[in-house]
């Protein structure tokens, strides 16, 4: 974990916050496997504050973290929000390629 960390602080300061955001809802995807969901909604929190504060609502990962971000909603009822996200991952669903899977 550590090790994942250092990773992540690594990424954030070259400014590699595309690769950051993807590793957080990615990470946020093996917790929710895991049953850890109190770990997988800071993760999925974390991804999303990412694309918020360096925009990239339209980057090619995006969908991504938003079908992360719902999948939290969706776990704690929050049907509004989870909508939300998957409205926001469906948008951009044409950027993706079969080099980057939907």
């Amino acid at each position: 974990m550590e090790s994942y960390l250092a990773m992540l602080g690594g990424l954030l300061c070259t400014g590699a916050f595309p690769a950051t955001s993807t590793a957080l809802a990615e990470r946020a995807i093996i917790a929710m496997e895991r049953q850890q969901l109190g770990e997988a909604k800071v993760l999925a929190e974390q991804a999303l504050t990412i694309l918020s504060a360096e925009h990239l609502d339209d980057y090619i990962m995006s969908p991504l973290v938003h079908t992360v971000a719902a999948r939290m909603a969706l776990h704690h009822g929050d049907l509004p929000g989870a909508r939300e996200h998957l409205v926001q991952a469906a948008r951009l669903r044409p950027l993706l390629t079969y080099a980057v899977s939907s």
